[in-house]
């Protein structure tokens, strides 16, 4: 129906309809920013699903998964249809990260917790039969012991026996947190360019846990047009590193993050021209610089995209023209995943999780 309705043919739809119909439309393109209503997003789902259009409903799905950080904390949220919740908790792609924080798989997975914990205690006469269904979605053993042993004495789960179960279960899992990294290729560093006065990995510095929170970026004239002359940059472990020149007289642009930086959007030629930031806040940062060379779009290309988040980068400077300038630039990336094993083993062989980073500041799960 929405096929024939969007291709130009005559379909017979109330004013309801074809409102729902157009937003669900425009939730593919990221039109709408208003889906936490409940008639922007669960009823465009039960329409879809009443009238057959897949369209429809997986349009309204969608949203709901990549926007699930903001939609849990609604009061729509707990008024949407069950159907909505176990496909959100089952989806390979759903992220529950406050933006300002790694997406570190214990604060992943207690954050889709306390959302469905939140949804069944609502209606609880309702729904605690459906939490066993809910939690098993949810990669319990992900959880840190310190927060399975508080989940057990939930009150929603005390009274469910099957939920309990699972607690009790994945207690005796032995998780292995793995970090892995991915280094983009090399931009920029043209032929024209051979005078290098300094290469740089900040990798050395920077942890994989660690990302960067604030930059400083110093613009210069390079054959007539603004490239990059310098960036300074803060990571989240402290470490703070100048690459490159400053105080050029030309433009300086500035950011401090609360938030972790998800893709870049370069353009680059012999030099560094200019780049964009897209965070996990969904914000664009920038455009920073010329509007020379060519253009590419550049993040976390891995198994795990949504997680992913810049930690760090390394390069080169060149001294062309008088000045200093960053003549390549790579990227490196990194997302948090966590392994589950089998068999399952005892909870006596049960080890914290050692990344070799402080993991605990995890929250709690309240009542």
């Amino acid at each position: 129906m929405l096929g024939e309705y969007f291709s130009g043919r005559e379909v017979s739809f109330t004013p309801c309809h074809k409102m729902m119909s157009l937003s669900a439309y425009n939730l593919t393109r990221g039109w709408d920013t208003n889906c936490q209503l409940s008639w922007n997003c669960a009823d465009i789902y039960n329409l879809g699903k009443q009238i057959g259009e897949e369209f429809m409903f997986k349009s309204a799905m969608k949203y709901f998964i990549d926007n699930f950080v903001m939609l849990s904390k609604s009061v729509e949220f707990l008024n949407m249809p069950a159907e909505m919740i176990f496909e959100l908790v089952n989806a390979e792609n759903v992220q529950f990260v406050e933006p300002d924080s790694v997406p570190i798989p214990a604060n992943q997975e207690q954050g889709i917790l306390h959302a469905v914990l939140r949804y069944v205690g609502h209606n609880e006469n309702k729904r605690l039969a459906l939490l066993p269904g809910f939690m098993q979605g949810i990669r319990l053993p992900a959880l840190l012991p310190s927060m399975l042993t508080k989940l057990k004495e939930h009150k929603l789960v005390k009274k469910s026996p099957d939920s309990l179960a699972l607690v009790e279960k994945a207690l005796t899992v032995k998780p292995e947190l793995i970090i892995v990294s991915l280094w983009s290729r090399p931009f920029a560093g043209g032929g024209q360019v051979f005078n290098i006065v300094q290469r740089f990995n900040d990798a050395i510095e920077v942890p994989l846990t660690a990302y960067v929170k604030a930059m400083k970026m110093h613009m210069r004239r390079w054959g007539g047009r603004q490239v990059w002359g310098g960036f300074e940059v803060t990571h989240g472990n402290g470490y703070i590193v100048q690459h490159g020149g400053k105080d050029y007289g030309h433009e300086v642009y500035e950011f401090v993050l609360g938030e972790v930086i998800t893709s870049v959007d370069i353009n680059a030629g012999f030099m560094i021209d200019r780049i964009t930031f897209n965070t996990s806040k969904n914000r664009v940062l920038g455009p920073y610089g010329g509007s020379g060379g060519s253009t590419y779009h550049n993040g976390h290309s891995g198994k795990d995209k949504l997680s992913g988040y810049l930690v760090c980068s390394s390069g080169g400077v060149v001294d062309t023209q008088g000045s200093l300038g960053i003549n390549s630039l790579k990227f490196i990336w990194a997302h948090i995943e966590v392994r589950i094993p089998e068999p399952i083993i005892t909870a006596s062989d049960y080890s914290d999780i050692d990344s070799g980073e402080d993991l605990s500041a995890c929250g709690d799960i309240s009542d």
